[in-house]
């Protein structure tokens, strides 16, 4: 399964455009649209790693600063929610 298709990480990128669109300070909105774009590339990333192309063999070393990336992608989100007053 593509970490793209899990539920949790679709109701969070939904949430983060949600609250996107209401940050008033177009440098921080900026800054959200560019996090949220590099989330995204992560997740891709690693779903190609993951992908059935590759005969089913993974290696979790070549996704692990894929994933780390992410993580911390996704604690600026919140932090950046959170400074924003957008929790």
């Amino acid at each position: 399964m593509q970490l793209s298709k899990f539920h949790k990480l679709q109701e969070d990128v939904n949430s983060y455009n949600i609250k996107i669109l209401r940050l008033t300070d177009q440098k921080t909105k900026d800054r959200a649209l560019q996090i949220v774009k590099k989330l995204q590339e992560q997740v891709n990333l690693i779903d190609n790693a993951h992908s059935e192309r590759n005969n089913g063999y993974i290696d979790p070393r070549t996704v692990r600063d894929n994933v780390e990336t992410l993580q911390t992608l996704r604690i600026a989100m919140r932090k950046l929610f959170k400074d924003a007053k957008l929790h």
